[in-house]
């Protein structure tokens, strides 16, 4: 699983490689693993099953830094990836994860300036949005908020814990307004995320293009089923009038998803999705694990493959059999 690749005009930001860094990791994978491209994959899933040994890389969120710096590496390894969109983007909305992210790393020389500048704005408007801060700091650290995301640190979790927990969508996104506002920081849209044109070389080339909901909520499991359906609905259909195919796969946004999620994906005809973390429910095809880059950076770098078990993931199944 792939997000965020830095160069030329692409920053670098937390968690983000380059272009080399990726050709590097497809060479260390392809030691043991057999990458599949997306499509055969898939038709794996839904029937026998992949061996353990048949990998698929996989890329969220439909940023323009993938396609200008991960898909020329892609193209000259033969290599075909399931890329999952979310649409409001593409129907002119500026969607405020990315840019909030976008404005993490442009203004601050490190992630941790910038949680300390977070931090103490927040404290100080804690009490106008209603927040008893102390009270959730408390709460966090007895939390286990995040821990199966390894890569991780504290303060990640921490603000992700106020971000989806504590504050929500709304104030949060106030509390961000502010400071961007305070910061003079303008975004690009033409800078973060894939066009409609580039969407459609996508597909064209022969990778897959899949589902990530509309407007990227990060705790989508939190919705009620009417919204849900809204977030998928909408962004099936922006898919199709790009493509001209209605959209058979899917990734789900931060892995937050819940049962009405998946019985929702079945309706409008998705016939599997894939997960955030390396957790395998044995033979469920809307549950399919996914190892993030960073995991196998690390591992790289400790000059090992797999874990103790011989496997990527964290529990292995025999084999993924067919998952219907």
């Amino acid at each position: 699983m792939f997000h965020h690749f830095h160069g030329g005009c692409h920053i670098v930001c937390q968690g983000s490689i380059s272009g080399e860094e990726l050709y590097d990791m497809v060479t260390f994978l392809e030691k043991k693993y057999t990458i599949v491209d997306a499509a055969e994959w898939l038709r794996k899933a839904c029937n026998e099953g992949p061996s353990d040994e048949e990998i698929c890389l996989t890329f969220d969120d439909g940023l323009r830094c993938q396609y200008d710096i991960a898909l020329p590496i892609l193209n000259d390894l033969g290599i075909k990836a399931f890329w999952f969109i979310y649409s409001s983007p593409l129907v002119g909305v500026m969607e405020k994860l990315e840019v909030y992210r976008h404005f993490r790393f442009s203004k601050f020389a490190s992630i941790e300036d910038f949680y300390a500048v977070f931090w103490i704005f927040l404290e100080k408007v804690s009490k106008q949005m209603d927040v008893n801060y102390k009270r959730s700091l408390s709460d966090f650290e007895m939390s286990n908020f995040c821990k199966e995301f390894a890569f991780y640190s504290f303060q990640d979790r921490q603000f992700r814990y106020f971000r989806d927990i504590i504050l929500g969508q709304e104030k949060y996104y106030s509390l961000m307004d502010s400071l961007i506002s305070y910061y003079g920081y303008k975004p690009h849209k033409e800078l973060l995320w894939i066009d409609r044109n580039g969407i459609k070389d996508l597909y064209a080339r022969g990778h897959i293009i899949g589902l990530h909901s509309h407007s990227h909520p990060t705790n989508l499991k939190s919705f009620d089923y009417e919204d849900q359906l809204r977030e998928y609905r909408i962004n099936s259909e922006v898919i199709e009038s790009i493509i001209g195919q209605k959209p058979n796969v899917a990734s789900y946004p931060c892995g937050s998803f819940n049962s009405d999620t998946v019985h929702i994906l079945r309706n409008i005809g998705v016939n599997a999705a894939f997960v955030e973390s390396t957790y395998r429910a044995e033979n469920d095809i809307y549950h399919i694990p996914r190892e993030d880059h960073a995991n196998i950076m690390a591992k790289m770098n400790e000059g090992r493959l797999c874990n103790e078990d011989n496997s990527i993931y964290e529990q292995p199944a025999e084999t993924y059999k067919s998952y219907k």
